[in-house]
Order: C-alpha cells, then structure tokens, then sequence
C-alpha cells in the first residue's frame, strides 16, 4: 500500500510540474508589433519610394505590413494604402506610383500580428511640379519668367545677357571671325547663325570659359546648374527616357519625330541648336540643331589629354533627355540659370 501510494504522489508532484510550466507559457502576453518609417527617397514628379523597418514583431508572427497616405494628417489602412509581402528581413520597401502633383501627402507605416493594428512615424512630402516663382532680371535688364520642380527654382528661358555680373562685356565673335573663337581662351557668346533674330526665343549660345567665368553670367542669387542638379532635374521627371517629352516647350518650336505631350514640367526646353567644331580636324565651327536639340551647358568641366572638356545636358526630338561630357571649351550652348 506504501508503494502505490508513493508512486501516486510522484505522479502528481510530476503532474503538477508539467501543468505549472505549461500554464507559465500559457501566460506570456502577446504585444503588438513596432514598426518604423524611415525615410522618403527616389522621389519623382508622380511616385515616391517609402522604406520601413519592422523593430519587433511583438511576439508573434507579423500577419500583413506595408503604408498607408492620405491628403490629411494621421492616416489610415481606411484611406489609401499598399500591403508589403512578408519576407525574411525587417527592412522593406513600397512604390507609391501614380501621385497627383503640388497636393501634400502623409504617408507612414504599419504593421498588423494576432495582437492588432499599429503605425510607425508619419512623414509629409509634396512633389512640386511646374509651380511658378518670382521673374528674376539679369545685368542688362532681361526679365526672365522662373518655375518650381521639385526642390528647384529655373529660369524657365535660355540666358540673353551679354555681360558678366559685375558688367564687364562679353565679345560677340561671329562666325565671320571663327578663328578668334577657335583660339580665345575668354568668354564669348554669339547667336544662331549670328542671327540676332534668334535670340528673343532661344537666346544666346555661350563658350565654356564665359560659363565657367568666375564674374558670372547668372543674376545675383542664381547660377549655372552643375552636372549634378540637371541630372536631379532628369531624374525627378522620371529619367533618361521620359524626361525629356515633360521638359520640351511646345511643338511650335521643336520639329519632333515622336511628338507626345509637351512642357508638363513648366521647364519650357527650347532647341536652339549649338556652336560645334567641324570634323575632321576641328579647325572650323558651325551651327548645328536648331529646332531639334536643346543643349545646355553645365559649370563642369575636367581636363582629357591637355583640353579642357565640359559637362552638359542634352534635350532631343526623340524625347530623351540625357547629362553628357564629350563637348570642350570652345563650343557654344544654351545656359539655364538655377536659384541658389
């Protein structure tokens, strides 16, 4: 009888063990998941990219993650909003696409488990596009007419001044003295086809020592753009591919071999042609491009093989917009001035 009763006990302390340790388990409270918004990044004129990262899943598996925005403050999985797949990592990313512009948005993200619902930390943007500025004068009292995209201030016309800032001249050198301009190392500008017709649309065409000048062709508050903001400005408008049908002025001006939609981005792309050296031995230059390429000359330059070489941007009649670097000094081209 001691026996049995003996090993009924050990049963029951064992009993008594198990259930305590199961019940302790039983009791560990589930809470609900943290996660946080981080950034706001690859913004464009129409879509944004909204990076998050899960802190905690709370002790449970998270069941669905992804952002929410609306045009108010605090929003909801009740306004707009986009699921993420769950993955293996804690960081995840949502394109919001197909955004209206000059609107303000409140975007943050969220994160459900079997606990509930909750939001990381709310970030506001606006994608400027196209929003005009305060008209700005240059040194020999050319008004010119500016635009907003993005974070960016332009003039919304090619330069037409024809002196620096602290109003020293610039010379005119037409291509009736094309040896001067092959030779000068100072800045020079002239007009297409020496037309001084041109240049109440498309301005003057500049040579890179002008642009580089360190009296400055810009108003006070304004400079040429650096390789850098015209390549924020492509990018903002979508890239390589698109940029240039948002940024063209209308079909008045270009002769276009794929004609879409024009100037959505206010920049009013004007294609006034360049000053280019004739081939083969580059002893002579001409005008080339009106009507079909816009090209505009960037504050960069770098040295290749002893010559001075600058960086610009090309606007084209195929719709394509493109930063490049295979033009020098004695070339001449349109300039856009950009607000400090």
């Amino acid at each position: 009888m001691k026996k049995y009763t003996t090993l009924f006990l050990i049963q029951f302390c064992i009993s008594i063990i198990f259930f305590g340790a199961c019940s302790k388990i039983d009791i560990q409270e589930i809470e609900l998941p943290v996660v946080k918004t981080i950034e706001i990044t690859n913004m464009m004129y129409n879509q944004v990219t909204v990076n998050c990262s899960i802190i905690s899943n709370g002790g449970n598996n998270i069941i669905e993650q992804g952002v929410c925005w609306s045009l108010h403050p605090a929003p909801t999985t009740s306004d707009y909003f986009e699921k993420n797949k769950i993955g293996s990592t804690k960081d995840f990313s949502i394109d919001l696409a197909n955004l209206q512009s000059n609107v303000k948005y409140y975007v943050r993200s969220y994160a459900v488990n079997s606990k509930g619902l909750t939001y990381g930390e709310e970030f506001s943007f606006t994608l400027w596009l196209n929003v005009p500025d305060k008209s700005v004068t240059d040194i020999d009292n050319n008004n010119y007419t500016t635009i907003r995209i993005g974070d960016q201030i332009w003039m919304q016309e090619n330069l037409k001044v024809t002196h620096y800032r602290n109003g020293d001249a610039i010379p005119n050198i037409t291509l009736q003295n094309d040896l001067e301009w092959l030779q000068t190392t100072a800045g020079a500008y002239c007009s297409y086809n020496d037309d001084r017709a041109m240049v109440d649309i498309y301005g003057y065409l500049y040579n890179g020592f002008a642009v580089t000048d360190k009296k400055g062709l810009c108003p006070n508050g304004w400079h040429i753009a650096t390789k850098q903001e015209l390549l924020t400005l492509i990018n903002y408008l979508g890239g390589y591919d698109t940029a240039g049908n948002l940024l063209k002025a209308s079909s008045d001006y270009w002769n276009d071999l794929n004609p879409i939609t024009y100037n959505l981005s206010g920049f009013t792309a004007l294609p006034g042609g360049m000053r280019l050296h004739g081939a083969p031995n580059k002893s002579y230059t001409a005008y080339w491009g009106i009507n079909e390429q816009a090209y505009f000359a960037t504050s960069d330059e770098y040295i290749n093989n002893d010559i001075y070489h600058m960086w610009y941007a090309n606007v084209t009649n195929l719709n394509w917009a493109r930063v490049s670097d295979n033009t020098i000094k004695t070339c001449g081209q349109s300039v856009r001035c950009v607000k400090d």
